[in-house]
């Protein structure tokens, strides 16, 4: 018989609850939870500010350059020993430092075309006849460097794959990286069975890997992107990107109870992007996906209670994200010097976008022991989550 019929005799049509394959699954406090905080609490990563912006890093920079520059009389660093350093630490080699070093410019000396180029070039002589670097080149060079190669520095990897093809894309990927970390993989196993959770055989294939972030609808990694579009009109199940209000992220299994909830009562107004890889945090990513939709509010939904899960750890680092790489008025991303001239001194810009959160209640243990009421936890947690308006409290998950 059926599953669906005993969840049509526990609850009337009026209010029957979306299938339930959350990681908690009803099944009380021992079989509830992987504890992903504490894994993620292991991770070395400071989450106010991007990789090469924290002021460890920062400290790390300024030291490298002061013992590089101590012998030299004009103060600055000559760039053969700059790529020498950064061989030895197995960083890029010569060329590689040579890439990385002419996009920042030395001597203060952004790089150019032209008759301007070649004066620059001549004024970054050394007197060992090989460029130099002055510290502000040095600084710029090495946090372009640092947010480059982020996930080499990282102690810890914690991922959340939502399809097949991610869980053997991140496998292989931790097979053949030149650099071995620990890996931390919470997959539930109800995604064995869930007939949505699959992938197709493209994904397997030449040319694909392992995505970070899923964005709604995305030809090479959504999975459900079949969905996305009238198979008939082709028309866009999401309406244009200015008119989505609002954005919700999430991770693992909790994304088709949300996909299932929203094509249901035809919510075309909210799109959903799954976190994938949640340490290293993929910030980059994460601000392009939310950077679509500029007149969005932006929500992290989890299954788990406040106080547990990711949120606290995605709480910090998706506030980082959205202040740091989307524009000053906190809407899409780009705009730079245009967006401020727009916003002169009669016009008041729009507040900034901080993250919000959708979720069960602070907890004590990690889930209730009634199945009936796990259910009813769950269907207010997608109500919340697709409601016009979020709480007038803040959006304080369930709490009531």
């Amino acid at each position: 018989m059926p599953f669906s019929f005993f969840l049509t005799l526990l609850f009337p049509k009026k209010k029957q609850p979306p299938p339930v394959i959350s990681g908690f699954d009803g099944q009380g406090p021992d079989h509830s939870s992987a504890r992903i905080e504490r894994f993620l609490q292991l991770c070395n990563d400071d989450g106010d500010a991007l990789p090469g912006e924290s002021a460890r890093e920062k400290a790390e920079v300024a030291a490298a350059y002061s013992a590089l520059s101590s012998s030299s009389k004009s103060g600055s660093i000559d760039r053969r020993r700059a790529a020498q350093l950064l061989e030895s630490l197995g960083m890029p080699g010569d060329a590689g430092a040579e890439l990385l070093f002419e996009a920042v410019g030395g001597n203060g000396n952004g790089g150019g075309s032209g008759d301007d180029d070649e004066a620059s070039k001549k004024k970054m002589k050394g007197n060992s006849g090989s460029f130099s670097l002055d510290e502000a080149s040095w600084s710029a060079a090495m946090r372009r460097y640092l947010r480059r190669h982020a996930e080499a520095r990282a102690n810890l990897f914690v991922v959340s794959p939502s399809t097949p093809a991610q869980l053997f894309h991140v496998l292989r990927r931790q097979l053949n990286r030149p650099f071995a970390k620990p890996l931390v993989v919470a997959a539930p196993k109800r995604l064995h069975v869930h007939g949505p959770a699959t992938s197709a055989l493209s994904d397997f294939g030449s040319g694909s890997r392992w995505h970070r972030v899923i964005a709604d609808g995305d030809p090479l990694s959504d999975n459900t992107r079949h969905r996305s579009r009238h198979p008939v009109t082709g028309e866009s199940f999401l309406l244009p990107d200015d008119q989505v209000r609002r954005v919700l992220l999430c991770s693992g299994q909790i994304y088709y109870s949300l996909s299932a909830a929203r094509r249901a009562r035809k919510v075309r107004d909210v799109a959903l992007v799954r976190l994938e890889q949640l340490s290293p945090f993929p910030y980059d990513a994460v601000a392009a996906a939310v950077g679509k939709y500029p007149n969005a509010d932006v929500v992290w939904a989890q299954e788990e209670p406040k106080n547990q899960g990711a949120w606290r750890f995605v709480q910090s680092r998706g506030n980082t994200a959205l202040r740091e790489l989307l524009n000053g008025n906190g809407k899409g991303s780009g705009g730079g010097e245009k967006e401020k001239e727009k916003n002169d001194s009669t016009t008041t810009p729009p507040p900034p976008r901080t993250l919000r959160f959708i979720g069960r209640p602070p907890s004590g243990t990690t889930a209730t022991a009634s199945l009936v009421i796990h259910r009813e936890e769950l269907l207010a947690i997608i109500d919340a989550a697709l409601a016009t308006e979020l709480r007038p409290t803040g959006a304080e998950g369930l709490e009531r």
